[in-house]
């Protein structure tokens, strides 16, 4: 039986904490459903809020997120119109 400690830990091994930067491009991927585009850190989902609060239409693309993210204690803005 795994312990509270064994679980925490395991979930922090696939993670990525935000330290305000947004990249300029996904890891990867053409945004179609057998080519995904890739989210694997932070900064990445920072760049899909970005292009997507800028104005930027990803109807019908696909993404898949590869990371556990915490945004830590840094203002997020969330993504799209709310």
């Amino acid at each position: 039986m795994a312990t509270q400690s064994s679980i925490n830990k395991a979930q922090k091994i696939n993670f990525d904490v935000w330290d305000g930067s947004i990249a300029t491009a996904f890891a990867g991927g053409t945004g179609t459903q057998i080519d995904p585009y890739i989210i694997s850190s932070a900064s990445q989902l920072a760049f899909l809020a970005s292009k997507v609060n800028s104005g930027t239409n990803y109807n019908g693309n696909y993404f898949i997120l590869t990371t556990n993210i915490d945004l830590d204690t840094i203002q997020w803005t969330p993504i799209g119109a709310v």
